[in-house]
């Protein structure tokens, strides 16, 4: 469907994931792949060289739509007052969290598009995944050049928390690696908590950002 994109609904995304439970192929893939340097002749060596090759193959693994599953998704709205208005949907259930977030981009009643931080690698496509397990419909899809990731530009090389600490807005203190401790704990509180810091987090780059960059 096509619209004027200024006028569309700007909608500030974080998801908080965990890891799912490795397949027996994904090791195995590791395996076939793996090489070590040629100039490597200590045994000790290249095994200490495999397992932080295996570390950062598993953790770019964790990051892929078949290698984790959200369990927090974080969408904002920033009024005429500049005020953020988070809404949160939590769980073990996928599908379930893919609905209601249609559901709730339904109710908004009109053209939206995504601002996020690195959302067009990693948010965007475990929502895809999540909306298209729900089995409900968008009234208004996303279109390629709907999506705003602030990491792709104009922070690129830049950390969220360290970019949110230069503009002056709100920044977590902890990093997303707690998330699954915190998830094993079953500490819902401070994933939520972590959660709802990185939405307005987002929006208050955005912000920042636009008086100088036509982010559109």
């Amino acid at each position: 469907m096509a619209y004027n994109r200024n006028s569309a609904i700007e909608v500030f995304v974080d998801i908080e994931t965990v890891p799912l439970d490795l397949a027996a192929d994904v090791l195995s893939r590791f395996e076939e792949q793996y090489e070590a340097p040629k100039n490597y002749k200590d045994p000790e060596k290249i095994a200490q060289h495999k397992e932080a090759a295996k570390a950062a193959f598993l953790e770019r693994y964790h990051f892929r739509i078949d290698g984790c599953r959200p369990v927090v998704i974080g969408v904002g709205l920033v009024n005429a007052a500049g005020d953020v208005r988070v809404t949160q949907f939590h769980g073990d259930n996928p599908k379930k969290m893919g609905g209601e977030l249609v559901d709730w981009l339904n109710n908004l009643g009109a053209p939206w598009r995504f601002i996020g931080f690195n959302s067009k690698n990693f948010d965007i496509p475990i929502l895809a995944l999540a909306v298209h397990q729900s089995g409900k419909q968008l009234k208004y899809k996303l279109g390629k050049w709907d999506a705003v990731d602030l990491m792709d530009y104009p922070l690129r090389g830049y950390k969220m928390k360290d970019a949110a600490r230069a503009y002056g807005v709100i920044a977590a203190e902890e990093n997303g690696s707690k998330i699954l401790e915190w998830y094993a704990k079953g500490d819902w509180d401070s994933i939520l908590t972590y959660n709802e810091i990185d939405v307005r987090s987002t929006a208050g780059l955005y912000l920042g950002l636009s008086a100088l960059y036509n982010l559109l």
